[in-house]
């Protein structure tokens, strides 16, 4: 617990996270530097955004196993919040769990963690403006032929309020239905939501890909300069269902 709250604190020193910024390079830079010190190979591309700014996407891949889960998060936020809970909360998560991938592999999977750059709408109000860096990355994906079998997305998690499981409205459930599976097994209740294009997983759902959106709604310092604190023992509990998560998906 005590190393995801210091990462958070990294996170936030440089204020506001906004897509295609100073802040946010340093954020990536930082996500880099973290992952690199692990001894793992980090990829990544560059997102282009409106005006010339460009923000990033970055990845690590563990595991060689038949069942291909892409787990990812944000690492942007809006201009007027430093973005503790959305989505340092995830980001944090993410780098704990690359640890551990580090370490022990899920056997039967290959698991690439993914973090994403300016997901929050910045540009502009229109159903384009958002998710720049996950529309790239699925896009990119599945032109390859690459998309994987599952996706989650690991956004806002680091408050106290009850864990939901989300899809996008319409959309295959089989993702939610396992992350229910997994939250039981760890005597986590998981609430299933619908909801519109609200996270990442957004981009994967509608190209087909069985897609969860792992989120603890009802934070009231969402995108207010007050997002400046997350929950530890929340934060630990969070690794616990994804790590059992994507063991029950390895099969």
């Amino acid at each position: 617990m005590r190393r995801m709250l210091d990462d958070l604190e990294v996170l936030l020193v440089n204020g506001p996270r906004e897509g295609g910024t100073e802040a946010e390079k340093l954020a990536a830079r930082f996500i880099r530097t973290t992952l690199t010190s692990l001894g793992l190979t980090v990829q990544g591309e560059s997102v282009p955004l409106p005006g010339g700014a460009t923000s990033e996407n970055l990845w690590v891949t563990f595991g060689d196993g038949p069942v291909e889960v892409l787990i990812g998060g944000h690492y942007d936020t809006v201009r007027t919040s430093p973005g503790a809970d959305d989505n340092g909360s995830g980001v944090v998560g993410l780098l704990e769990l690359a640890r551990r991938l580090n370490q022990e592999p899920i056997t039967g999977a290959t698991v690439t963690v993914v973090f994403f750059g300016a997901e929050e709408r910045t540009f502009g109000m229109s159903s384009d403006d958002h998710h720049y860096g996950s529309r790239l990355r699925g896009a990119t994906l599945a032109q390859a032929g690459e998309l994987p079998d599952w996706m989650i997305s690991f956004d806002m998690v680091g408050s106290t309020h009850p864990i939901a499981g989300v899809s996008l409205t319409g959309t295959d459930q089989a993702a939610v239905d396992m992350l229910v599976a997994a939250g039981a097994s760890v005597d986590m209740e998981i609430e299933r939501l619908e909801r519109g294009e609200i996270s990442d997983h957004a981009t994967f759902a509608k190209l087909g890909v069985p897609s969860v959106f792992v989120w603890r709604p009802g934070n009231p310092e969402y995108h207010t300069d007050a997002d400046d604190v997350v929950d530890g023992p929340t934060l630990v509990k969070n690794l616990v269902l994804i790590q059992t998560a994507l063991e029950s998906l390895s099969g």
